[in-house]
């Protein structure tokens, strides 16, 4: 556990560069809450996505890092910044990163897509009352 706290401690350094001394390093009790909302949001999102059939193909997390990195003179600085901050290669990158909030914009379009067809379905509802009040009436 030593080695991970110090890994972090690194991690965190080279983000406090970054971000010009802004400092950055939550309590330890706040980076476990936070690992483990994240944990559980990720698999509940995966568990909606499965539910609802929606799929995300290595090619949409390729369009995706390619639309970050705008060209490969972009891809390798990307490459370098996710290797400095976090340690990561591009794959860990797109499965951690890149996955999660792709899932989370398709869950977004299905479930708007859900409430608009419901609306939809409640106007004609009430299209077709008016129209039978209006014969009545």
């Amino acid at each position: 556990c030593q080695r991970l706290d110090r890994r972090w401690d690194v991690d965190y350094k080279k983000q406090e560069e970054v971000s010009q001394g802004v400092k950055m390093m939550p309590s330890p009790e706040k980076i476990k809450e936070d690992v483990l909302r994240v944990m559980i949001t990720n698999e509940l999102m995966k568990q909606l996505a499965a539910k609802a059939k929606i799929n995300l193909s290595s090619q949409e997390l390729d369009k995706k890092l390619q639309e970050i990195s705008l060209n490969e003179p972009g891809k390798v600085k990307v490459q370098e910044i996710i290797k400095d901050l976090y340690g990561w290669d591009i794959g860990n990158y797109k499965e951690r990163i890149l996955r999660p909030s792709l899932l989370s914009e398709k869950l977004d379009s299905y479930f708007l897509t859900l409430q608009t067809k419901n609306l939809n379905e409640v106007l004609k509802e009430f299209q077709a009352q008016a129209e039978i009040r209006r014969f009545f009436y």
